[in-house]
């Protein structure tokens, strides 16, 4: 769960991830950000920082954690480090296999409409035609 802390000196923030029955928290980066000073200088805020709904001061989560889940197009790995605590990393890496399955996928629907819309007049809906021809407007000629 997402919790709302506040530093001595009225900063707030919202701790990624709050263990409740531990009063640890950890913080969620990319492998990237993971290592810049600001992740660290945010960690550094959230240690000496309190609960807002309790007034406990959280501290670094301290489980070793891993795992991997999907996401859209996206397969995601992530785990934490003694070395690090509080830290949780992740590492997203694109699927092309499932990709390549939703874009064969929308490559059949744009199929049979262009089928569809070049055949002509099989779907009629209040006098509009799916033929090209309907989609003219109409012409007047004056001599």
């Amino acid at each position: 769960m997402e919790v709302y802390v506040k530093t001595d000196s009225g900063r707030i923030g919202f701790l990624d991830v709050y263990d409740l029955s531990n009063n640890w928290y950890y913080e969620v980066k990319s492998e990237k950000a993971s290592g810049r000073k600001s992740t660290r200088d945010q960690m550094a805020r959230y240690d000496k920082s309190k609960i807002v709904s309790t007034g406990e001061r959280p501290e670094r989560g301290q489980a070793t954690l891993s795992g991997s889940f999907s996401y859209g197009l996206w397969d995601v790995e992530y785990s934490s480090s003694s070395k690090k605590n509080g830290l949780v990393v992740y590492t997203p890496t694109y699927n092309w296999k499932k990709a390549a399955s939703v874009g064969s996928g929308i490559a059949v629907a744009v199929g049979a409409a262009l089928i569809v819309y070049y055949t002509g007049g099989l779907i009629e809906y209040k006098g509009f035609s799916t033929s090209p021809g309907s989609l003219m407007p109409p012409i007047s000629y004056t001599a």
